[in-house]
């Protein structure tokens, strides 16, 4: 088929036509529902999160390959995000000492407890293959690029600095942001199974594992840690292929 045909055939299937055969192939629509995400990484022992509920939404593309086999391709915004608490070991620093000649450091160590939250949103790219077991159900793997558009990694800390055989201790709340540092690409493996409710309706449930670190490694985060979270959806078929049901 020449590229000029597909294109015209492509453009058919936008306006509801089913009249050449890559049209009656092409199924295309709107999708929605929500995320929810962790982080995988080294933890400590006194490390501890909870998942955050994000939205996803956008639209999809369907090539029918066969009588079983599918590519699936998807654009949208895609939400994802964790609340942590991470105790920060006791580690080396300068501690100064106001006298009335002035201002002296000494070397002690600081600990400090940190809350905070990651909330990242993406601009959404996965593209994958499907596979249907039936009329209803289907199996699909593939990868997912993604571009940060919105990100926030961002709490308050209580630190603690002083240890013996100085016997001071000064205890203070801080602030911090780190959402500077945060990468602005993603890049992963996606892998689900959806239910064709009926002709137009599917829902689908999937896994996210992301393999690009979502930080710059720094002292509040020392090392890489990488997307994981559950997406579940709900799409709708806006023109293109009638799903048998």
């Amino acid at each position: 088929m020449k590229p000029l045909t597909i294109l015209y055939c492509l453009l058919i299937s936008v306006f509801f036509s089913d009249t050449c055969v890559f049209a009656q192939k092409v199924s295309y629509g709107v999708k929605g529902g929500g995320n929810v995400g962790a982080l995988r990484g080294p933890y400590g022992e006194n490390d501890s999160g909870s998942p955050s509920l994000k939205p996803n939404l956008g639209v999809y593309v369907q090539y029918k390959l066969g009588t079983k086999w599918l590519v699936l391709s998807e654009l949208g915004y895609s939400g994802t995000g964790v609340n942590y608490q991470r105790y920060i070991p006791p580690t080396d620093t300068l501690y100064g000492l106001e006298t009335a000649g002035g201002t002296f450091f000494i070397e002690t160590i600081y600990t400090a407890e940190a809350k905070g939250e990651y909330s990242l949103g993406y601009v959404d790219l996965p593209i994958s293959v499907l596979y249907q077991f039936s009329e209803k159900l289907g199996l699909n793997i593939g990868t997912r690029f993604a571009y940060l558009i919105q990100g926030k990694n961002a709490g308050e800390a209580i630190v603690d600095v002083g240890e013996a055989p100085f016997f001071f201790s000064e205890n203070s709340l801080e602030t911090f942001d780190e959402s500077d540092s945060l990468n602005k690409l993603d890049f992963g493996f996606v892998g689900g199974g959806r239910l064709q409710v009926n002709p137009r309706l599917v829902v689908s449930l999937s896994a996210n594992y992301g393999i690009l670190s979502i930080q710059e490694i720094s002292d509040l985060i020392p090392n890489d840690y990488y997307n994981l979270y559950l997406s579940t959806s709900l799409a709708y078929q806006l023109g293109g292929r009638k799903e048998r049901n």
